[in-house]
C-alpha cells in the first residue's frame, strides 16, 4: 500500500508536469494490481481529460466516483464530460459539487464557473467566482471573471468595469484584461479611455492575445484615433484565432484539489 501510494503520488507530480503518458503508465500498473483503487481510476480520467479524450475520461471518472467521493478537480472534469453529450442537468449538478467543496482551488472554481456559463446560467457562475475571490482576493482572473459573467447577466456597465479594473489593478501587464476592458469601454463610445489602456500596446504583443470579438473591438478604437498599423494586427490576429480554434481550449485545473 505505501509503495501504491508513493507510485500515485509520483503520477500525480507528472500529470502537473504535463507528462500525460508516462502518469498514465503508473495509474495503469496500479490498476492492474489493484482494480478498485478509486484515487487511481481519478486520475486515469483527468489524464485521459487533459488530452481531450472525453469518453475514456468519462468511464474512468465514473468508476472513480462508484469507489470515491470525486474530488473537486474530477467532479469538474465529469462535468465538461457530461456538459458535451450533453447531460446538462448532471453537468450542472457537478460543478455545483466541485464549488462546494472547501479545499476546492481557485482555479477549480473558476472551472466550474465557466462550466455552468456554458450550461447558460452565468448568474451562478457570479456566485461562485465571488467564492473565489473570498477565498483569495489577491487572484486577478476571479475579478476579470466575474465582469465577465455580470455582464452575461445584464449587471450595470459600471459594476462589470469595477470589476475589470480590479483585476487590471491586480495583474497589470495581463494584457488579455486590458484589451477585454478596452474592447468593452469601445463598445460603449468611451473610445479616449479605451486607448488610454492600450496606448502603449506593440504588435507583437497583440500576438498574445485569445478574444478574437476584443481583438476587432481593439481594432475599431485604433482605427479611431488613426493608428492603422495596430489596427491592421488587431484585425489579423482575430482572423486568425477564428481560422485556427473550433473550440475552446481545455481547462486545467488542479487535479488533487480536495483529496
Amino acid at each position: 500500500m505505501v509503495s501504491q501510494l508513493a507510485s500515485l503520488a509520483e503520477a500525480v507530480a507528472l500529470y502537473r508536469g504535463r507528462r500525460y503518458g508516462a502518469a498514465r503508465r503508473i495509474v495503469d500498473r496500479i490498476l492492474r494490481e489493484q482494480p478498485e483503487h478509486g484515487r487511481a481510476w481519478e486520475l486515469r480520467g483527468l489524464l485521459w481529460w487533459a488530452v481531450g479524450e472525453r469518453g475514456l475520461a468519462e468511464g474512468s471518472l465514473e468508476t472513480a466516483m462508484t469507489l470515491v467521493p470525486l474530488c473537486p478537480a474530477a467532479a469538474v472534469a465529469l462535468g465538461d464530460c457530461y456538459a458535451a453529450v450533453p447531460r446538462c442537468e448532471l453537468s450542472g449538478s457537478l460543478y455545483e459539487l466541485a464549488s462546494a467543496h472547501p479545499e476546492a482551488s481557485v482555479a477549480t472554481l473558476l472551472a466550474a464557473a465557466a462550466g455552468l456559463d456554458g450550461l447558460g446560467a452565468p448568474h451562478r457562475s457570479v456566485r461562485i467566482c465571488r467564492l473565489a475571490i473570498l477565498r483569495d482576493a489577491e487572484f486577478a482572473q476571479s475579478y476579470y471573471d466575474l465582469g465577465y459573467y455580470l455582464k452575461r447577466t445584464g449587471a450595470p456597465p459600471h459594476i462589470v468595469e469595477a470589476a475589470a479594473r480590479q483585476a487590471i489593478a491586480l495583474a497589470p501587464d495581463r494584457l488579455n484584461y486590458r484589451v477585454g476592458l478596452a474592447g468593452f469601454l469601445a463598445q460603449r463610445g468611451r473610445i479616449a479611455e479605451a486607448h488610454a489602456l492600450v496606448e502603449h500596446l506593440q504588435p507583437a504583443a497583440i500576438e498574445t492575445a485569445h478574444c478574437p470579438c476584443c481583438l476587432d473591438r481593439l481594432a475599431s478604437v485604433f482605427e479611431t484615433v488613426g493608428d492603422h498599423e495596430r489596427s491592421a494586427a488587431c484585425r489579423a490576429r482575430s482572423q486568425a484565432l477564428t481560422t485556427r480554434h473550433g473550440t475552446a481550449s481545455q481547462r486545467e485545473v488542479d487535479p488533487c484539489d480536495g483529496c
